[in-house]
């Protein structure tokens, strides 16, 4: 196939369709993949089989015809119509969704080729990999961040302020009563509650259930109020229960109290 023609003398480069066509199969597929995630959908085998194989055939079909732009804009739409199904008013945001998915694809694939010199589909599997990670991180960082809250606890007017984050997991209660409970670090717990604090006021004993270990207790005592700030608003809560445990809540130490549900968006009695 002839490349370019100047002064007479014409540059030829072998291309051959049967591998094309299935790198861009390859290739078709792992962006759909890639662009099903980001919008939230799920695609069957039969369905992402399918798209990849039309819009790898169009591809293969227009490039040979010499129009690379025609089979660039054909690729995105198969995409973006597998994407969208029978709803087709989602094909602009998911043709959007996808051109971007495209654009990142394709640098990271370039980059991978250049700089290492593996095949194609090899560079797309690890272009896919990299964007695929970098994507779920992103999301779980954005889903952290919407659970967060600022959480300030009063016990016989004397208030603590902690960081915390809420585990919609979290579904203890105190057994007698059925009380939601929260749990509160025990360097968190010391700071707010004076030597002895058992026997001013007792104490409930919170059944739990953790890997590594079957099942356990942690004490629990009884605030004064709780009031909580999430992205979503403030809440205030009289008399929660907090457990205290003896181990840190999160890896980094950044969570010094995971709240249950109820006490980030229901009001308490």
């Amino acid at each position: 196939m002839p490349c370019c023609s100047r002064g007479g003398c014409s540059l030829y480069y072998e291309f051959y369709i049967d591998q094309f066509f299935l790198e861009q199969v390859i290739t078709q597929g792992l962006l759909l993949l890639l662009a099903s995630k980001s919008v939230g959908k799920r695609l069957s085998l039969r369905r992402l089989g399918a798209g990849s194989m039309i819009g790898a055939g169009t591809m293969t079909l227009f490039l040979c015809l010499g129009s690379l732009t025609l089979a660039f804009v054909s690729s995105l739409m198969t995409g973006s119509a597998v994407l969208a199904g029978k709803n087709w008013r989602e094909i602009p945001r998911d043709l959007a969704v996808l051109l971007f998915m495209t654009c990142c694809f394709g640098g990271v694939l370039e980059a991978a080729v250049e700089l290492t010199g593996v095949p194609a589909a090899a560079g797309g599997c690890a272009a896919f990999l990299l964007l695929r990670g970098t994507w779920k991180k992103l999301m779980e960082r954005r889903i952290c961040q919407s659970r967060e809250a600022e959480v300030k606890i009063t016990w016989e007017k004397k208030n603590l302020t902690v960081k915390g984050i809420v585990d919609t997991g979290n579904s203890l209660q105190e057994p007698l009563g059925g009380s939601p409970v929260s749990i509160l670090d025990q360097e968190a717990a010391g700071e707010l509650l004076p030597d002895e604090w058992e026997t001013r006021r007792g104490f409930y004993l919170i059944p739990y259930r953790s890997i590594g270990r079957k099942k356990g207790w942690m004490r629990a005592f009884r605030a004064d109020e709780m009031q909580v700030v999430t992205a979503e608003g403030t809440v205030s809560i009289r008399g929660p229960i907090l457990a205290i445990s003896g181990n840190e809540l999160s890896g980094d130490g950044r969570y010094r109290i995971i709240l249950h549900p109820q006490h980030a968006g229901a009001e308490q009695g």
